[in-house]
């Protein structure tokens, strides 16, 4: 276990995978916030349905990443299956470092009911939950851990960074709620049950469960996916991390292996102990997993492919520069050597040369910078004289050699040769530069940049033959195996055939899942998605993680149908006994006689002609008045909206943006500005016309408004807004006019969504009157103020979005009295 711990290969895997949880956790936690959003998932009282939330994606990536379960916050993770609406509203957020408030996260979006949750490692008192208050100077920090101990230094130094001078903050720690005599302070789950109750809490003032009950529910749903994982680790996850996994599991329950205490029967002792302690992983280390892996290194290896030769020789030398032992590095030098036919090791010795000689200049330039960044204060004047010189000095050594060779048909091409003593002096002159700029000899040397320069002299000898002309000598037309494919358009072709495939086999999922007794709607649905995804997968945007990803849902599929085939081929047939036919009493002409003698006539005309005039208004259908105000107002709103953007746009360069929004207002604008251009005086007209067209669309907004009485009428539009909340009480619904009144809300909607099409799509929707602005009087009375209308309208755009805190500060206006360029202007309203 020691050697395997130490070898270079298993260095490698730990680094790869012992990286921080808060990225996948953070993916965990997405999907199951979005899961009550599909009904299919959701159980009768409310919870998530455990079983359907594990045969969705969240099932295989937990597989995949079981050591999930081990982290301070599975407690937590798991509360979401018993209170799925517990994060509802929420923004939720999970970081390992405070770095990441630098690029990633910006806190001044933040609200008190987002969370922000810092786990930098296992340890559940480094942990701590976060809510942020802002303020439009300030900012108040609350984190909430189980100790009330986080070190919040370099949190303090990114604050400063990121936070203008004039924004205050302040970190108030306090404790999470506790749980005596649930869990151990000790307990690595603490944190994460301490979190679950705090939001709880929060949500219900007054706890309805006990901490005990919450903590069994909790606890039951976490062995529930212990379990999940056990019995699918093997068969669903990849076999390098199960092996990985196994051997730290091998190694941490070794270490805590107990010695027995001496007595006679030692030996007998130990060797019962061990075998008790090894059995278990008897067929996580057996010699079928291991030729498992040994195999799909193999397909894995002959999966290379290289487009040409040149791309294969370019892969040979990188190999073969690789100082590590790893096993597989032969064998895939073999692969390569076998593919690309290449019994000439010189061609292969010429790449290594010029491959090593590119990676050592790229080491040389990095370690000058380094030294010059981090060393340069102690020969600041030596530095300022020696740089130019060394850098001129490279680009002519680079300009010499690398801009001189190219790869033609897999053999490198000197255009100019030169003689090892032009490389000797190369060197020379660099070994001078570096020590005018005072780098160690014992950091060249460690990086084997000594001498470098002049071991890629035989590229450039004067006596070497060209290779391409004895190769076109010596073969004739003699053709390679390799032709000229693009690399990219190779990984697109081969990447869309497989989709192509994916695609076809789906599709036959499809037809089978339509063709069983009981249609699996859930399943169609997701087959339908899936193949949405693989025919608008975009090959040159994605990666090729989501690639796979993709590719893996026909085996997850097939799991589902099979199931679902299995599950519904073990129902009963349901019998139900009939009663015996009886013949049929046939009617004779005395049976259907009407005997008036017999029978009471009543004249009811009266009454059918009232039940005909209740039917009649009971179809009737709600009109619905108060919905056609509110998408008026809705729509007038967006349009106000609207045409201030274009207004603030004016002064900006975002031609492109004002275009968008313009055609969405006005068609002359927009070819207007089209045709304009980058002179003042075409751009002055523009502006003045978009702004005397902003004039008169206020004009019309206020009288109209204004005719209606609903200029800055808020008690109208609440009263509006409460009368459709209570359409119901004074609707009078009943089976008659049910499906008239859908439809007429249906066609409301259909008008809103309609309306709302014809603006840009990041248009926001509004319930509010119609408000005064401060340029309403110049639009009314003096339009021909063009600039100041501007200058009063995006200045009180400003205004809003400092009060909105979106804004920092607000710079003065100064108006001018320059009148619109345009030779004649009409009044919108002489009469006024």
């Amino acid at each position: 276990m020691k050697k395997i711990q130490e070898s270079a290969a298993f260095q490698y895997i730990r680094s790869r995978f012992e990286q921080s949880d808060a990225k996948q956790l953070d993916r965990f936690f997405q999907i199951l916030i979005d899961a009550p959003r599909n009904p299919s998932l959701i159980n009768i009282d409310g919870q998530l349905d455990l079983h359907a939330v594990l045969a969705t994606p969240f099932g295989r990536q937990l597989i995949e990443h079981d050591d999930i379960l081990e982290t301070p916050l599975i407690l937590f993770l798991c509360g979401l299956f018993i209170y799925p609406n517990l994060y509802q509203g929420r923004r939720l957020q999970i970081i390992s470092n405070w770095k990441q408030l630098q690029n990633q996260i910006n806190i001044r979006t933040l609200n008190p009911f987002d969370l922000l949750i810092y786990c930098p490692n296992k340890n559940p008192f480094d942990c701590c939950l976060i809510s942020i208050e802002n303020g439009s100077h300030s900012i108040l920090i609350h984190m909430f851990s189980l100790q009330q101990d986080i070190v919040t230094n370099e949190l303090n130094m990114i604050l400063n960074e990121i936070l203008p001078d004039e924004i205050k903050y302040q970190i108030v720690q306090e404790y999470l709620p506790h749980i005596d005599g649930i869990l151990s302070d000790n307990d690595q789950q603490t944190f994460g049950f301490a979190c679950l109750l705090y939001l709880y809490k929060k949500i219900n003032t007054s706890m309805t469960n006990s901490i005990s009950n919450i903590y069994d529910q909790i606890i039951i749903i976490y062995d529930q996916l212990k379990q999940f994982v056990k019995h699918n680790a093997i068969e669903r996850k990849p076999l390098i991390i199960f092996i990985y996994q196994q051997f730290i599991r091998l190694e941490n329950e070794f270490e805590n292996l107990q010695k027995p205490n001496l007595n006679d029967d030692l030996w007998i002792t130990i060797i019962q102990s061990m075998w008790t302690f090894i059995k278990p992983y008897q067929d996580a280390f057996s010699s079928v997993i291991v030729q498992n892996i040994y195999q799909e290194l193999k397909y894995s290896i002959q999966s290379i492919q290289p487009p040409d030769l040149s791309s294969c020789l370019t892969s040979l030398a990188f190999i073969k520069s690789l100082t590590t032992n790893y096993s597989c590095v032969h064998m895939i030098d073999e692969h390569l050597l076998k593919i690309g036919n290449l019994n000439d090791n010189r061609r292969v010795q010429d790449f290594q040369l010029l491959f090593d000689f590119i990676k050592k200049s790229i080491h040389l330039l990095k370690l000058i910078i380094q030294h010059v960044t981090f060393g340069g204060y102690q020969f600041p004047d030596e530095l300022y004289k020696s740089t130019p010189d060394t850098i001129g000095h490279l680009e002519m050594i680079f300009r010499s050699t690398l801009s001189l060779i190219d790869i033609v048909n897999g053999h490198i091409k000197v255009s100019v040769k030169q003689s090892k003593q032009q490389f000797k002096e190369f060197q020379e002159k660099l070994d001078q530069c570096l020590t005018n700029l005072h780098l160690p000899t014992s950091l060249l040397s460690r990086f084997g940049l000594i001498n470098f320069v002049t071991f890629l002299a035989p590229l450039f000898d004067e006596n070497r033959e060209d290779p391409l002309l004895v190769n076109l000598e010596s073969h004739g037309s003699k053709t390679n195996s390799f032709t000229n494919i693009d690399p990219k358009d190779y990984r697109r072709k081969t990447m869309q055939s497989k989709i192509d495939v994916k695609i076809t086999n789906i599709n036959s999922l499809l037809s089978r899942a339509g063709q069983l007794p009981l249609r699996p709607h859930y399943i169609i649905q997701h087959i339908h998605q899936t193949l949405h995804k693989l025919k608008t997968f975009d090959i040159d945007q994605e990666s090729e993680t989501s690639f796979n990803w993709l590719l893996s849902e026909e085996r997850t599929l097939t799991d589902l149908l099979e199931n679902f085939t299995r599950e519904i081929n073990q129902y009963t047939i349901f019998h139900a006994p009939l009663p015996n036919d009886r013949p049929i009493h046939e009617l004779n002409e005395t049976e259907i006689q009407l005997n008036s003698s017999h029978i009471k006539i009543s004249n009811h005309q009266s009454d059918i002609k009232s039940f005909c005039e209740n039917i009649h208004n009971s179809s009737k259908i709600h009109p619905f008045l108060e919905m056609s105000q509110i998408i008026r107002l809705t729509h007038v709103q967006v349009s106000n909206q609207t045409w201030i953007r274009a207004m603030c746009l004016l002064t900006s360069n975002q031609k492109d943006q004002l275009k968008t929004i313009l055609i969405t207002l006005n068609d002359d604008l927009t070819m207007q500005l089209e045709r304009s251009s980058n002179n003042i005086d075409s751009d002055r007209t523009l502006t003045d016309n978009i702004a005397l067209a902003y004039a008169q669309f206020r004009c019309d907004l206020l009288n109209e408004e204004a005719n209606r009485d609903m200029l800055s009428n808020y008690i109208s539009v609440a009263h509006i807004s409460t009368e459709l909340h209570e359409w119901t009480k004074k609707a009078n619904l009943n089976v008659f006019n049910m499906l008239g009144n859908i439809k007429r809300i249906h066609d409301d909607l259909n008008l809103a969504q309609n309306q709302m099409k014809n603006f840009p799509s990041d248009s926001s929707c509004n319930l509010l009157p119609v408000d005064i602005r401060p340029e309403d009087l110049l639009c009314l009375l003096a339009p021909e103020h063009t600039s100041i209308i501007q200058m009063i309208c995006s200045k009180f755009n400003d205004i809003e979005l400092f009060l909105s805190c979106r804004t920092d500060k607000v710079e003065p206006m100064h108006l001018s009295a320059t009148l619109s360029s345009l030779e004649i202007i009409h009044k919108l309203y002489p009469e006024k």
